[in-house]
């Protein structure tokens, strides 16, 4: 920016800067005035709402909206929401007030709504009106309300600006012309609509340059999208990039952990950050048993850094989620330590707080607002009549004054006021004869405050009541000069919120301390189901590779020391209790590991997938491979024309897991992929031969826990190999005996089918083949098959069998038959998708419409290839028969 203003002579007024809030704007304009002078303005350095913001009253006639018209906040939409909520007798709370606004923001996703928005529809919204359920009618009456008083919402600002610039053309080349140069920081957080704008503007002079890391993308749960930077050059040619990899906060030590960690998403620009600032401290990693003992070490640890010198304001903890705050809250309560909670309601602001001020205010000055508001507070039988009735009598004198007067009105007198006055009475004459601290606690238990918070059985509440008298008292140390009561409560309202000095820990969120540093940094909740969270193991590697990048974020907050802590308690469904897989991916190598035993229990809780012959993986290079070999570290993947490849166990090749391989605690319908086999008859020996290799033979030990079955002349399961004897038929290699019956046309054996040393439950389909006749022998109970289970049981032994054993193996019958219905659907839709025709399209790429999808596919040098869908961002390919794959996949999925 300054070498524009300054090299090239660029009035401010044609740049346009656009960051992601007011304070990094703010920030900006400060170090430019550093250098240009105090008098530098530009109005052109904001946020994407402020840029709208001017855009639209600009260009207010366009919308026939007044100049003036008004933005409404969240406190706004708040209180439009409330008189809604009253309106159609619902309640509203925080919750439900969260869910609006996500509700909201699906419907003002584009700019489809805009043209109603824009047009007179009272009549139409009244027709739907009569159509809808109670939520609708709450919907359509915020609407209506931003209709009737021509006023925008934040979502509004830049649909709005969208529209025009894209249906008024003279508008919009009066701002392409407008900007020289359009500069946008921290890109990767930039969502579809932004991104609209910025391409609009920048349009004609192709003067756009952007500035961000893909590696702190940490907001798609809202919008942004990290392809968007990932893909800028591919949109915008030509591009000249600049990596800086350079750090000026942390040490080398805290970047090796970054680095490591960051390594294993597959989405990013490759960089290793470095450094010039060593540093012998290590990252330190404790693992306890419990979050409370987590909590407790990190209390204890900034204790000892404030008893040798340091200060409480040096140190942060960063939490994954907000409900991690309550056991470090605790511990510092415990212990005595000042905290801020950055992004919560402020201490001094929580109404427990100001419920214990007013107590005090009317103790120490009659104070007729603090009187009103715990005057029935525990109740009293004094609402809001005879409040009124009482204002009525002082005629404007002092409230408590009047009441303490009048106790024997008729009117007051039928309520319980008479013990509050006496218990403020009792209170007024300690000041003088006991400490403060004495004043405070009499005030909170004479009034009855202090049992009533004790029987509302909000803990939170109780424990904050007793914060605020613990702070009071040790303020009231460090504060000798303070007197009276009067002066400790001007002061007391005086300081910021949570306790009474600047000198605090802060707690936040990691989302909440994207963009700031910390000398000492403190990061909980290291455990599958936390950290990373079971919401983003279900969203798949997608979801997994967001958590990993906040927790980058969180690692790089750091400037000094950096402290991880995890445990092994269980969370959401995780049964087991499990360390982190982010642990193992910073590397055990990288960490000083402390407790729960030592460094090594501590890795032997990381966890680990089993991984056992016939689990499919879906690698970005090699496509879709099935494991034919498990070794300790490795396993050997068959990824068919790619031929065989071996691969460290590692967390990323846990993602690489396909999706719709089952799981024994899946119970639901498989989405099993079809899998392409010309080999109509194999041999034992033979592992090689096809997608998915012929297991190996059965362990011939009468002690293994599971071994195949044979089955007598009535049809009973007994144990042991297949004998032979009169009658047996030898094919390929495998021995069966023609004179049993086999147990799909045996309907009594069905029944009975309870095999005491194979667990139901341990057996899982990873896979089904097509033979294409019915040539292959269930090698559980002999019949001609043509569909072929593979199954592999929990302990890693497998059987390729029919799909009614397979059903007894699993112990649901009714699952196996919907598998293998799903499988000979898929096979049909890959059949009709591998005969459908690609059409040209202009760039010299091709497209196809197919099971209502839209794909379309380029290849810009030889060799690569990008494909999109539904004309979303492009995905990097190697080979077109993974591209195509990648369709299939999509197709299946939907």
């Amino acid at each position: 920016y300054l070498h524009l203003l300054e090299d090239n002579l660029i009035d401010p007024d044609s740049l346009l800067c656009v960051t992601f809030t007011k304070k990094a704007a703010s920030e900006m304009v400060a170090r430019i005035r550093r250098f240009e002078g105090e008098d530098f303005s530009s109005q052109f350095i904001c946020t994407y709402h402020s840029l709208c913001t001017k855009i639209l009253r600009a260009e207010h006639d366009a919308i026939m909206y007044p100049k003036n018209f008004e933005v409404m906040d969240e406190r706004q939409q708040r209180a439009l929401l409330r008189n809604l909520y009253r309106k159609y007798d619902l309640r509203m709370d925080s919750g439900s007030f969260g869910a609006f606004l996500a509700w909201l923001g699906k419907f003002k996703s584009n700019i489809d709504y805009v043209p109603g928005m824009l047009s007179s529809l009272n009549a139409d919204v009244e027709k739907r009106e009569a159509l809808k359920n109670v939520q609708d009618k709450v919907f359509i009456g915020y609407i209506q309300y931003q209709k009737d008083h021509r006023i925008l919402d934040f979502d509004d600002l830049i649909c709005f600006t969208l529209y025009l610039l894209t249906t008024d053309e003279k508008v919009r080349r009066k701002w392409q012309e407008k900007f020289d140069y359009i500069e946008v920081d921290e890109f990767q957080d930039t969502s579809g609509l932004e991104e609209q704008l910025i391409d609009i503007l920048a349009a004609k002079k192709h003067n756009l340059f952007v500035v961000g890391d893909p590696d702190q993308n940490i907001y798609e749960w809202r919008g942004s999208d990290n392809r968007i930077l990932l893909d800028f050059p591919l949109k915008h040619r030509p591009t000249q990039d600049f990596i800086l990899a350079r750090n000026y906060r942390s040490t080398d030590r805290i970047l090796k952990c970054a680095n490591s960690l960051i390594s294993h998403n597959s989405e990013r620009v490759k960089k290793d950050l470095y450094t010039d600032r060593r540093s012998d401290v290590p990252v330190y990693f404790y693992c306890e048993k419990t979050l409370e003992k987590c909590a407790a070490d990190i209390a204890a640890i900034i204790g000892d850094k404030v008893k040798k010198g340091g200060k409480f304001s040096d140190d942060a903890v960063l939490l994954r989620s907000g409900f991690l705050s309550d056991e470090v809250e605790q511990a510092f309560k415990a212990q005595d330590i000042p905290y801020e909670v950055i992004g919560g309601v402020p201490f001094n602001q929580r109404e427990e707080i100001k419920d214990a001020l007013a107590i005090l205010k009317v103790v120490d000055c009659d104070d007729d607002a603090s009187l009103k508001r715990i005057i029935n507070i525990p109740r009293r039988g004094f609402g809001e009549k005879k409040l009124k009735y009482l204002e009525n009598l002082a005629g404007g004198k002092n409230l408590y004054r009047v009441l303490r007067s009048s106790l024997n009105d008729a009117v007051i007198g039928k309520s319980s006021v008479r013990d509050l006055v006496s218990a403020i009475e009792k209170v007024k004459r300690m000041i003088g004869r006991y400490s403060l601290s004495d004043i405070i606690d009499a005030a909170l238990d004479e009034t009855g405050y202090s049992e009533y918070i004790r029987k509302l059985g909000d803990d939170e509440k109780f424990d904050n009541l007793n914060t605020f008298r613990k702070s009071f008292s040790r303020y009231a140390e460090n504060n000798s000069e303070i007197s009276s009561l009067h002066e400790y409560i001007e002061d007391f309202e005086q300081v910021d919120a949570g306790e009474m000095a600047s000198d605090k820990v802060k707690l936040l969120t990691i989302h909440a301390a994207k963009g700031l540093e910390f000398k000492n940094v403190f990061v909980t909740g290291f455990s599958e189901g936390i950290f990373p969270s079971n919401r983003s193991n279900e969203e798949g590697r997608g979801g997994m590779e967001e958590e990993r990048r906040l927790c980058y974020v969180a690692l790089t907050r750091a400037q000094d020391e950096l402290y991880l802590f995890g445990s092994a308690e269980s969370f959401g469904g995780d049964k087991r209790g499990r360390v982190s897989r982010f642990i193992d991916e910073i590397g055990t190598d990288n960490l000083c590991c402390i407790g729960y035993e030592t460094a090594n229990r501590a890795n032997n809780l990381l966890p680990g997938p089993t991984f056992v012959v016939g689990l499919a993986i879906v690698h970005p290079a090699y496509g879709r491979g099935v494991i034919t070999e498990v070794n300790p570290d490795s396993v050997g993947v068959d990824f068919g024309s790619f031929g065989c490849k071996h691969l460290k166990i590692s967390s990323r090749l846990a993602e690489m897991i396909e999706q719709e391989n089952p799981t024994k605690d899946n119970k639901d319908v498989l989405d099993i992929k079809p899998v392409k086999n010309n080999v109509k008859d194999r041999d034992s020996s033979d592992s090689s031969i096809g997608d998915i290799p012929f297991y190996k033979p059965w362990i011939q030990d009468p002690n293994h826990p599971e071994t195949r079955p044979e089955y007598d002349s009535q049809g009973a399961a007994s144990r042991g190999r297949v004998r032979e004897g009169k009658g047996a038929s030898i094919r390929s290699g495998r021995v069966f005996d023609m004179n049993t019956i086999p147990c799909a046309l045996n309907l009594d054996y069905l029944k009975s089918f309870n095999y005491e040393n194979v667990n139901p439950d341990g057996w899982e389909c990873v896979g089904i083949i097509d033979h294409g006749t019915c040539d292959f022998h269930c090698q559980n109970c002999g019949t001609m098959i043509r569909y072929v289970h593979n199954m592999v049981s929990k302990v890693g032994r497998t059987l390729s069998v029919g799909c009614l054993c397979a059903g007894n193996l699993m112990g649901d019958i009714e699952l196996s038959k919907r598998q293998e219905t799903l499988f000979k659907k898929g096979q049909k839709l890959m059949s009709a998708f591998r005969s459908a025709v690609w059409r040209p399209i202009a760039g010299a790429g091709y497209a196809l419409d197919f099971a209502g999808e839209h794909f379309e596919v380029f290849s810009p040098e030889e060799g690569k290839f990008q494909m999109s869908i539904n004309h979303g961002a492009f995905r990097r390919f190697s080979s077109l028969s993974l591209v195509k794959q990648a369709c299939f996949d999509r197709i299946l999925d939907r």
